[in-house]
């Protein structure tokens, strides 16, 4: 099959390439050629994206794609929802059936982040009423998994108990079910091979909520740190929700999660101490 993979140079667009790669044709559209791996797979120009409909059958649009709240709002509504429905209008022109969107399982009115990821997925929606369109919305818990980038949450903390810093937090009563990047890719095939038709919000998590605080105090405790752990000293955001999956839809798919929460913090924070 004929994959295109929007935001294919972010962490979890890396990795879901890498797992639908065998056996497949991979095509990415990139901003900047020096964010591109090495990898055997054709890299078109980010604005190219009409010719390469015209020249290749598409199977398979996978936006992984997403422009975070450090980011400006314009950023945020460019990356998030304009320039996917871009590209999701001119697939459904060449004849693409099939549309698969990474998405966020937070709530629409939490930033400006998750309303513009939730307006992507609305239109999704309508697309598929509309035009006979496969929309797959994934809404994705919070993931994480081995040599993230620095500046990702466990891996921010990560890296100060390992230096022995005091970490700054909120109260961290927030119940989060954080899934690994392995299980999350492990969700997009799973929902490729499920024949459905039309759209379907899918959530893809563990199941299981931990307190954030509960988390940071086992990765400070396994990581044996001397580190102060400051919760409180930043503020909860607004509307700030617990936030677990119910994943039934997906085990009627076969879906297994692979790692527990502390199976999962256990081999990022071998990562990390190496």
């Amino acid at each position: 099959m004929n994959f295109l993979i929007l935001g294919a140079t972010g962490y979890l667009g890396v990795r879901v390439m890498a797992s639908l790669q065998e056996g497949n044709s991979i095509y990415v559209l990139y901003r900047k050629k020096n964010a591109i791996s090495g990898q055997d797979i054709t890299y078109v120009p980010k604005e190219r994206y009409r010719e390469l409909f015209s020249k290749v059958q598409i199977d398979w649009v996978i936006n992984c794609a997403g422009v975070y709240q450090k980011e400006s709002n314009e950023n945020m509504m460019e990356g998030n929802l304009i320039y996917p429905l871009q590209i999701m209008d001119a697939a459904l022109s060449y004849g693409v059936k099939n549309i698969m969107n990474i998405n966020t399982a937070l709530p629409a009115n939490l930033n400006f982040y998750s309303f513009t990821k939730k307006e992507f997925g609305r239109f999704g929606n309508f697309y598929a009423d509309s035009y006979n369109l496969n929309f797959y919305n994934l809404l994705v818990e919070m993931f994480y998994g081995p040599d993230e980038p620095k500046d990702r949450f466990f891996s921010a903390v990560a890296d100060k108990l390992k230096q022995d810093s005091d970490v700054e937090l909120t109260e961290g009563r927030q119940k989060r079910d954080i899934v690994h990047v392995d299980d999350v890719c492990q969700a997009v095939k799973l929902i490729m091979r499920s024949g459905w038709r039309g759209y379907h919000d899918v959530p893809v998590g563990t199941g299981e909520g931990r307190q954030v605080r509960e988390l940071v105090e086992y990765m400070h405790k396994r990581m044996n740190s001397s580190s102060k752990l400051l919760f409180g000293a930043i503020p909860m955001r607004k509307n700030e929700p617990d936030s677990i999956a119910d994943i039934s839809l997906l085990k009627k798919l076969g879906y297994k999660v692979t790692y527990s929460w502390k199976s999962g913090l256990d081999k990022l924070i071998e990562g990390v101490e190496r």
